[in-house]
């Protein structure tokens, strides 16, 4: 089994050239540093000696596992986004011929219908209009239409 830290050069070099050419957010790159070095001992753990090593089918059991572990689709996407962005970027810079993310789909995200509010909550915004302004009126129409 390789150790963590044989992959993590390339992690940390992609790391500084984002922050200089990409001028991405704090954040963003610290998630990126989080989920790249999940994704580096995870590659360590499939046996994975050299970046160029990397086969599509370690790419998708290291997803497989987040999902095992818990992640939300919104997660993984998450760290699908800075895997494809971190072999872009080996690639690029000419320190791996392969990509195996290149054709690789990010998980569908779904969106959650909004809450509905509760008979009390309406009668609440309603009242909250002044009915004797014509402005009042107008707005209070409006909310009685768009409920």
């Amino acid at each position: 089994m390789i150790q963590e830290n044989a992959l993590q050069p390339l992690v940390d070099q992609f790391l500084e050239a984002a922050v200089f050419e990409s001028g991405l957010a704090e954040t963003t790159l610290s998630a990126y540093a989080t989920d790249l070095s999940r994704y580096v001992e995870s590659m360590g753990e499939s046996g994975v000696v050299h970046i160029g090593d990397v086969l599509r089918e370690d790419v998708w059991d290291h997803l497989i596992r987040l999902r095992k572990d818990g992640l939300s689709a919104r997660s993984i996407a998450r760290h699908m986004s800075a895997i494809r962005r971190f072999h872009r970027f080996l690639e690029d810079e000419g320190l791996t011929s392969s990509n195996p993310v290149e054709d690789l789909d990010s998980p569908r995200l779904t969106r959650s219908l909004p809450g509905s509010l509760r008979l009390e909550e309406v009668d609440a915004l309603l009242e909250a209009f002044d009915f004797s302004t014509p402005a009042g009126i107008r707005d209070g129409a409006v909310l009685e239409i768009l409920y």
